[in-house]
């Protein structure tokens, strides 16, 4: 089974570098696959129809998708249960951290390099 990868918060105050090592140390973190397959697209599409604009077309969106895409997570501002989400109280520097570490990474399928 796919254990994912998963990725410690490196920003101020949620988690801090070992200068020495680069290892972050912290209790948040952020769990994405280590491959993408055709069902995270669907999820992906899944997410922007329920969000029926609702989110706008940035960072929220990309933050909703990136959610939906995660194995797991401890994240600041985030409960563990979806129904009690509220994007507006997440810190935006978490925000566009979590849509780095997942939604960029599966934005990388949709890039073929040229030949």
């Amino acid at each position: 089974m796919d254990e994912g990868v998963t990725i410690y918060c490196p920003l101020p105050n949620f988690g801090e570098v070992d200068k020495d090592t680069g290892e972050v140390n912290s209790e948040y973190f952020i769990r994405r696959p280590s491959e993408w397959y055709g069902y995270h697209s669907r999820k992906r599409d899944e997410v922007i129809e329920k969000s029926n604009g609702a989110l706008g077309g940035g960072d929220l969106l990309k933050f909703a998708i990136s959610m939906a895409l995660a194995e797991d997570w401890n994240l600041p501002g985030l409960p563990n249960n979806p129904e009690r989400w509220d994007f507006d109280k997440v810190r935006l520097e978490v925000i566009v951290w979590v849509n780095q570490v997942i939604y960029n990474d599966l934005m990388r399928c949709y890039v073929i390099p040229k030949n």
